[in-house]
């Protein structure tokens, strides 16, 4: 994104108020970031509405992926940016989903991500998926992983997070992972959060969790919703990511762009990680069965 600043403006003051701004973000007093329940309850409503439309979705006899219900001029676009190599990543809310529901307290980032996985199979993309335990040495932001429990295709997974945008954060999150495969050639899958709490002092004697909703709270809840397909040219895997952070005060509208822009970014580097993780670990794996 470019950001264009027109003649007349004041930069040396314009630097300073966005300064000002950040320094606010960063020592908010822990009050102001408080999770209230009309806040939880707000976030699953929306939740409903959600995983309501994608049940939907995914009844359709014509139709799979989620792009295939967006606007053809907003589909035409992602898959162009995706046959070319690159990563789509769309704001559904800007694009209408639950455009006017409001969130007292809070905000709802809904993001839309799709990437493909040139050669690959739908079977070997999702078993290398399923290998929780090494999901730290692929995504970025994984500083830990541990599968905890799995049954059949109910999977309970353990976390570490960082999250890095002005200030690094850390977090201890578990999740609930469910896998329903649709037809042959096609997967889908929801991943839940069931507990996330932000690190104090990560890595230092003093590490310890802070009170659930009484942190930073820039991230709250995590859901996200994958879809794959296997095609011609590779598996087309696609993820909604929708996660709740705190309000942001009127006093720092000049960063709100910044704080929504996180779980953007974290989207794109998850699919990212996806795609070049797969393709290291089969050019590995053949090697090693060449004997190489």
């Amino acid at each position: 994104m470019t950001v264009r600043i027109k003649s007349g403006v004041n930069r040396p003051l314009l630097s300073i108020l966005l300064l000002l701004s950040i320094l606010l973000l960063c020592n908010l007093p822990v009050s102001a970031a408080q999770l209230k329940q009309k806040t939880v309850v707000s976030w699953n409503e929306y939740i409903r509405h959600t995983e309501e439309r994608i049940s939907r979705e995914l009844e359709s006899d014509t139709d799979f992926l989620a792009a295939d219900f967006l606007k053809k001029r907003d589909s035409d676009s992602c898959e162009e940016i995706v046959q070319s190599g690159g990563i789509c990543v769309l704001n559904l809310r800007e694009l209408g989903e639950n455009a006017e529901f409001e969130v007292p307290g809070g905000r709802i980032h809904h993001w839309l991500g799709t990437a493909l996985i040139p050669g690959a199979r739908i079977e070997a993309v999702t078993s290398w998926i399923q290998d929780y335990d090494r999901h730290h040495e692929f995504y970025d932001d994984v500083e830990e992983s541990r599968l905890i429990s799995r049954e059949g295709d109910f999977i309970q997974i353990f976390l570490r997070l960082k999250r890095k945008k002005i200030i690094t954060v850390h977090y201890n999150t578990n999740h609930d992972v469910h896998y329903y495969p649709q037809e042959a050639g096609k997967l889908y899958s929801s991943s839940v959060s069931t507990r996330i709490r932000e690190i104090e002092s990560p890595g230092t004697p003093d590490e310890r969790e802070k009170p659930e909703g009484k942190d930073n709270g820039f991230l709250w809840r995590l859901n996200s919703y994958w879809r794959y397909q296997q095609t011609p040219q590779g598996v087309l895997v696609e993820c909604e990511s929708v996660s709740l952070s705190r309000d942001v005060p009127a006093l720092l509208f000049m960063i709100e762009g910044i704080v929504d822009s996180t779980a953007r970014e974290a989207l794109q580097y998850t699919l990212g990680n996806l795609r070049d993780g797969f393709a290291s670990s089969s050019k590995e794996m053949t090697s090693i069965a060449e004997g190489r």
